[in-house]
C-alpha cells in the first residue's frame, strides 16, 4: 500500500511538472502563425505569365554558348594563371548585399558592425539599393552615416569600414544599364578576349527595340515585380579588379557572430585543393538541400567539405572567376532573366564553371598549352614548341593533368580524333578541323566536369549565418507564379549550358550522400600561407 502511494505521488509530481513546462514553452515560444493556403494562379495572371514566357523566348541565346565559354577560358588561361599567382597572400574581400526599401530595414547595415567585431577591416562593403523612391536617397545616406558613426565612435579612422552605397538602376532601365557596362568594359584591353562584342550588340538591338516599339521596356511586357539577383550581380563588375574575393549576401542574411577571417583560413588551409567557391552553413533549416543546414552536420567533426553545389544566397567566390562567370554565363541570359524576373538555375553553374577555371589555370595546363602534341595544338591553336618544356618531357605534364582532372578514356579520344583528321586534305581538312575542334572542346569540358576534384566547399567549422527567410517574392506575386517563371528560367539556363548545369544537381553534389566521393576534412594544415 505504501509503495503504491509513493508511486502515485511521484506520478502526480511528474504530471504537474510536465504541465508547468508546457505552459512555460507556449508562453515564451508561441506557435508560429498558421499561414493561409498558397493562392493558385488565376486565369488573368496565367495569361500575363504566358506573355512573359513568350517574350523571353524571343531573346534566347543563339547557341554554342558552352563552346564560347570554353574558348574564353582557354584564351585567358595564361593571364588568369598569372593573376592567381600574384594574388596569393592578399585577402582583399568585396562584400555586397542588397537592400529593398522599405522592406529591408537598416539592419542590413549592421552586417558591417558584425564583421568589424573581429577587430580587423574584413571587408570593403557595397550596399546595392534596388527598390527606393528618389526622395529616400538622401535620407538613406544620412541614416547610414549616422549608424556608422555611432557604431565606430571609439575606433580610429583606419579601423572604420570602407563602404559604398550603390543605387541600382530602375527595373525598366536595368538592361540599358548592363549594356552601358558592357560597352565600357569592352574598351579595357584584357576584356577583349571575353568575346563580348556579340553580347553587347545583342543588348544594343534589344535597347533599340525597347525605345522604338512597345518592346520589353513596358511593365506589362516584363515581370517588373521582381528584381532578379543576377542582374544586381552585374552591377559589381566595375569593382572586381581590386579584390581577390567577392562575398555576395542576400538582404535577409544576418552575419551576427560570423568570423570571416576564420572562414577564409578554413577555406584555404583544410582541403588538398583550396576551393574557389565556398559558403557558410545556414543556422535555420530554410534551404531545399539539407546539407546546407547547420544541424545536418551536428554529429560530425568535419571542418570543411567539398560540395557540388553552392547556393546563390551567400556565396564567396574568387573575384576573377566571378567576372568570368558573369561575362560568359550570366551576360548571354540577361534578357530572359530580365523579362521573366527570375534567377533560378544560375547557381547550378557555380561549381562546374569553377572546375573549368581551375583546370585552365593549373600549372599542368600551362605546360600542355605550350606543348608539341598535335591534339593540344588543335585545341588551343598555338604554335608548336619543342617536345620538352623546362627539361621535362611534355607527356609527363599531360599525365599530371590527366590524373588531376581528366577521365582517361576521354583523354585518349582526343588523340584518336587527330588521327582521323590527318587523313583529310585540302578544303575538307579545314572544314573537318573546325568540326573536330568543336568535338575536342566538348570532350575537354566533359573530362573536366566528370572529374571527382571539386573546387567548391561548405565551411562547416566557421559559425553559420542566419537566414530571416523573408520570402518577399512569394508575398508579391505568389509562390506558384514564382515557381512557374523560375522553372522556365532553369530550362533556359540548362539549354544554354547543359554540361555545366548537370554537375550542380543530384546525389554527386551532396557531400552527405552515402555514395559521395567528395572530400571532407577534420584537420587544418599547421603551416598555411594563402
Amino acid at each position: 500500500m505504501k509503495q503504491t502511494t509513493i508511486k502515485v505521488f511521484w506520478l502526480g509530481v511528474c504530471l504537474v511538472t510536465f504541465f508547468i513546462l508546457v505552459s512555460f514553452f507556449y508562453t515564451n515560444y508561441p506557435a508560429p502563425p498558421v499561414l493561409p493556403p498558397e493562392p493558385q494562379i488565376s486565369l488573368g495572371q496565367q495569361e500575363q505569365l504566358d506573355k512573359y514566357i513568350t517574350h523571353a523566348t524571343q531573346y534566347l541565346p543563339r547557341g554554342l554558348d558552352e563552346a564560347k565559354a570554353v574558348d574564353v577560358a582557354i584564351e585567358n588561361s595564361e593571364r588568369w594563371s598569372k593573376v592567381r599567382t600574384e594574388a596569393k597572400g592578399t585577402h582583399e574581400t568585396l562584400c555586397a548585399t542588397f537592400i529593398e526599401l522599405p522592406l529591408s530595414p537598416l539592419n542590413n547595415f549592421r552586417q558591417v558592425q558584425n564583421l568589424q567585431n573581429e577587430g580587423t577591416k574584413a571587408c570593403t562593403w557595397v550596399y546595392i539599393v534596388y527598390k527606393y523612391d528618389e526622395a529616400q536617397k538622401d535620407q538613406l545616406l544620412k541614416d547610414f552615416k549616422e549608424l556608422i558613426a555611432a557604431a565606430f565612435e571609439s575606433k580610429t579612422i583606419l579601423e572604420q569600414p570602407t563602404y559604398d552605397v550603390l543605387f541600382a538602376p530602375r527595373r525598366h532601365n536595368v538592361v540599358s544599364s548592363i549594356h552601358d557596362i558592357c560597352k565600357e568594359m569592352q574598351k579595357t584591353e584584357h576584356f577583349a578576349a571575353f568575346q563580348m562584342a556579340e553580347s553587347c550588340s545583342t543588348f544594343e538591338a534589344a535597347v533599340l527595340t525597347m525605345h522604338t516599339t512597345a518592346g520589353i521596356a513596358q511593365d506589362g511586357n516584363f515581370n517588373s515585380q521582381v528584381y532578379p539577383k543576377v542582374l544586381l550581380f552585374m552591377q559589381l563588375l566595375p569593382y572586381l579588379d581590386k579584390f581577390r574575393f567577392v562575398w555576395v549576401l542576400d538582404g535577409d542574411i544576418s552575419v551576427e557572430g560570423f568570423q570571416l577571417s576564420k572562414f577564409l583560413d578554413l577555406m584555404h588551409c583544410t582541403l588538398p585543393v583550396a576551393p574557389l567557391v565556398a559558403q557558410p552553413l545556414i543556422q535555420q533549416s530554410t534551404q531545399t538541400y539539407k546539407y546546407l543546414h547547420k544541424k545536418s552536420w551536428a554529429k560530425t567533426r568535419t571542418l570543411v567539405a567539398q560540395t557540388g553545389f553552392v547556393e546563390v544566397q551567400v556565396p564567396l567566390i574568387d573575384a576573377q572567376l566571378f567576372r568570368y562567370y558573369l561575362l560568359s554565363f550570366v551576360l548571354p541570359l540577361v534578357l530572359p532573366a530580365h523579362i521573366l524576373g527570375a534567377d533560378w538555375g544560375f547557381d547550378q553553374l557555380f561549381c562546374s564553371v569553377a572546375k573549368l577555371y581551375h583546370a585552365v589555370t593549373s600549372p599542368q595546363f600551362a605546360l600542355i598549352r605550350n606543348s608539341e602534341l598535335p591534339e593540344q595544338n588543335l585545341l588551343l591553336d598555338t604554335p608548336r614548341t619543342p617536345r620538352s618544356v623546362n627539361g621535362a618531357p611534355v607527356g609527363n605534364h599531360h599525365k599530371a593533368l590527366q590524373n588531376l582532372l581528366m577521365n582517361k578514356a576521354h583523354f585518349k579520344a582526343i588523340a584518336a580524333d587527330e588521327k582521323t583528321i590527318k587523313k583529310i586534305h585540302g578544303a575538307a581538312l579545314a572544314q573537318e578541323r573546325s568540326v573536330t575542334q568543336h568535338t575536342i572542346r566538348a570532350r575537354l569540358l566533359a573530362t573536366v566536369l566528370e572529374s571527382t576534384v571539386s573546387v567548391c566547399a561548405l565551411i562547416i567549422g566557421a559559425p553559420a549565418v542566419h537566414h530571416d527567410n523573408s520570402k518577399v517574392t512569394n508575398l508579391v506575386m505568389g509562390y506558384e507564379a514564382k515557381k512557374l517563371l523560375n522553372g522556365r528560367m532553369m530550362n533556359i539556363v540548362q539549354g544554354a549550358f547543359p554540361s555545366f548545369y548537370k554537375l550542380g544537381k543530384g546525389a554527386h553534389a551532396d557531400p552527405l550522400h552515402p555514395e559521395s566521393k567528395l572530400v571532407k576534412s577534420e584537420t587544418m594544415q599547421k603551416k598555411c600561407s594563402w
